[in-house]
């Protein structure tokens, strides 16, 4: 029987049951994509829209999704930086970095100010040998933060993992104020096995293009479950 690898989420106990659970990523797809439907007006002969693409929907439910565990209010006033406040009771609230960590990166074009940092409550642990790509909630962007992507190795870093984000509203534009609610989705983590991997970059050959054929063949390049039926492969995540 084959066994489940194993990844734990760890808090602190006071907070254990208090805080929102992280959560296996397809069961927290978001609601516009819940309700889009998988085909378009030219009904299921036709390519489909983005939810019939199974590479893209495996990307979206890989891993689990932290959510975000208080409120935060973001406030920003005319010509001045965003300013964050989160319930006094946190200890979990957000941190920064200075701009100067990020000059010369094309990160910083994205975020006309500095970057800041989520104050995690969660420890990610995992088997000896399993690190996690931590990302934005792929395919799932908003118009208020975006966090960065890293990869840890987490069966050896035993801490608490904090989430650099950048701030997307452009600065001093317009006044905004708004609530980004606790439970939010707000970072992806998508374990994997750490593996020796060695590129081999050659010309085709007839077994090459015989399978590309084939696979063309099948697949008709249209939407209509071939895809799913004949290629796709069952990720679990529980």
């Amino acid at each position: 029987m084959k066994r489940n690898v194993k990844v734990e989420f760890i808090c602190d106990k006071a907070l254990y049951g208090v805080l929102p659970n992280p959560k296996p990523a397809n069961k927290m797809l978001p609601q516009w994509f819940r309700k889009m439907s998988e085909f378009t007006p030219d009904g299921d002969k036709s390519p489909g829209t983005m939810k019939a693409c199974i590479p893209l929907r495996d990307a979206m439910s890989s891993g689990y999704i932290i959510p975000l565990w208080t409120d935060i209010h973001a406030e920003q006033h005319l010509n001045e930086n965003v300013q964050f406040y989160t319930p006094s009771e946190t200890n979990y609230g957000i941190g920064w970095h200075t701009e100067e960590q990020i000059k010369g990166s094309p990160l910083k074009n994205k975020s006309p100010i500095n970057p800041w940092k989520l104050l995690n409550p969660w420890t990610i642990r995992t088997p000896k040998g399993y690190s996690c790509l931590i990302t934005h909630p792929i395919n799932q962007p908003n118009d208020h933060i975006e966090v960065v992507s890293a990869l840890v190795d987490t069966d050896l870093f035993n801490a608490k993992i904090n989430f650099p984000f950048l701030w997307k509203r452009p600065y001093g534009k317009e006044y905004f104020s708004d609530i980004i609610p606790a439970g939010s989705p707000t970072v992806q983590v998508i374990p994997f096995k750490r593996e020796d991997f060695e590129m081999d970059i050659r010309p085709s050959t007839d077994n090459d293009d015989s399978l590309w054929k084939k696979t063309l063949k099948t697949l008709d390049l249209s939407y209509n479950g071939k895809y799913r039926k004949w290629i796709w492969q069952r990720k679990k995540y529980r």
